[in-house]
């Protein structure tokens, strides 16, 4: 998703560190896979939280370790709680050193794909879960997990989500999900209830529609944000990992009944009037504006929106978070996933120290209570309850959801990625019919993937 103008606007704090892209691109087929860059939630100042980074000291080894890590550079806290916690690390394992390279994220992509075609990978790097991470599997850049880490320490919606092909490829790290945001006062004031289910949201477009006011904020010039709709409805129609394979053209296809009728629930909330008028000459400040300032009452964004309320909105604006409702007739448990984003950490397959790599990663889970305190994100783990009451209920339905779903056009072969948004932003603007959206996603598969 594109979002390099929310981030320039978020004050949150100190929000330099972009876990996702400001600019973000599907990585790349090639025979080095490219990674990619993805949005990040926003990165508040926390006093640093002491960090146990292991309960006891372990032997040292027989030989001296150094492991290279390689992560985006974060001016802000992470930084210094980074060198705090390889410090209590490092004297937790004598023998182990831990040379932690921050890398700014505009240069981040290339330097990576150098050290891998130089065979000068870092024992662990950041990536992207999505196509990014299948990518590096594929290309046996990147090791199995299963029997290295410790998969009980993190959530299980946000593992599933580094796995593939049924394998774990990475630990998690910086997830963040798109709820929908809602205006607490105005929906009081309209009597309008929190949509729980599809009728419950066509039925406050209506409401809200007739008080004259945006039912949903939108903004089509980035495209991403309409995709989010539709991802959402495709997962519960058609299933956790069907739009993989529609992608692919292997177990699905785009012309199959549940991703036509997906397209066709998208064109319900267009023909009910739950986006505003002209949105294909709106942006996502304008739509961030709209929601701030009491034109619209709900919007689907991400948790760095906590941070463009408090310079954005009124002194009174008081809003809350809901699940995305639950559609007739479908998969059952869908209704709880959740759609975003998620990076973290994966082991190179040329390091020599797989294990004391993977006790790193361990320990930097077990560490997540202290590292989500200090930058003011997301847990990873469950159980850590962050000190914002709106992070909280985000990481309550991370914690609660089968699988944290990432977002199509981080997930989508990058061929149709564009396909994928125009098409989509096509439904919005009343220019592309369900049937057409099948059609021309089938074909672009067809062409573009399949060749």
């Amino acid at each position: 998703m594109k979002h390099a103008s929310v981030l320039c606007f978020v004050v949150f704090a100190l929000f330099a560190l972009v876990l996702a892209s400001c600019a973000p691109a599907t990585a790349t087929p090639t025979t080095v896979p490219a990674p990619t860059t993805a949005p990040a939630p926003p990165h508040p100042p926390h006093p640093l939280a002491a960090t146990s980074a292991s309960a006891n000291p372990t032997t040292a080894p027989a030989n001296p370790v150094t492991l290279e890590v390689w992560d985006y550079q974060d001016p802000g806290p992470a930084e210094g709680w980074w060198t705090q916690f390889i410090s209590d690390y490092e004297s937790q394992h004598p023998g182990i050193t831990i040379n932690r390279t921050g890398i700014p994220e505009k240069d981040y992509d290339q330097k990576l794909r150098t050290a891998i075609a130089s065979n000068t990978v870092p024992d662990i790097f950041f990536v992207i879960a999505g196509s990014n991470l299948a990518d590096f599997a594929d290309a046996k850049t990147i090791q199995p997990l299963d029997n290295l880490v410790d998969k009980s320490i993190w959530s299980p919606s946000l593992i599933s989500t580094f796995t593939h092909q049924g394998v774990l490829y990475g630990i998690p790290s910086y997830p963040y999900m798109l709820p929908i945001w809602y205006n607490v006062s105005m929906l009081d004031q309209y009597k309008v209830q929190v949509p729980k289910t599809w009728g419950d949201l066509l039925g406050a477009c209506k409401s809200l529609r007739a008080a004259g006011k945006i039912p949903i904020a939108l903004g089509l010039q980035e495209r991403w944000e309409i995709m989010i709709y539709y991802d959402y409805i495709v997962e519960q129609l058609a299933g956790p990992g069907m739009l993989d394979k529609a992608a692919i053209g292997q177990g699905a296809s785009f012309t199959d009944k549940p991703f036509v009728d997906a397209a066709a629930r998208l064109k319900e909330l267009v023909d009910n009037k739950c986006f505003p008028d002209g949105v294909g000459s709106l942006d996502q400040n304008a739509m961030a504006a709209q929601f701030f300032n009491g034109q619209a009452a709900m919007m689907i964004n991400g948790p760095w929106i906590i941070g463009m309320a408090q310079s954005s909105a009124p002194a009174d604006f008081k809003m809350s978070a809901t699940l995305f409702p639950a559609l007739p007739n479908n998969i059952p448990g869908t209704e709880k996933d959740v759609s975003g984003g998620i990076d973290g950490f994966v082991i190179s397959t040329r390091t020599s120290h797989a294990k004391e790599a993977a006790d790193f990663l361990n320990a930097f889970g077990k560490a997540d209570q202290s590292y989500s305190d200090t930058n003011g994100q997301l847990p990873s783990v469950p159980g850590v309850t962050p000190k914002d009451p709106l992070l909280a209920q985000l990481a309550t339905y991370i914690e609660n959801a089968n699988i944290l779903v990432v977002s199509g056009d981080r997930r989508l072969p990058a061929a149709i990625v564009d396909d994928y948004l125009n098409n989509l932003a096509g439904i919005g603007l009343g220019q592309v019919t369900p049937e057409q959206f099948g059609k021309n996603m089938a074909d672009a598969v067809n062409s573009k993937v399949k060749k």
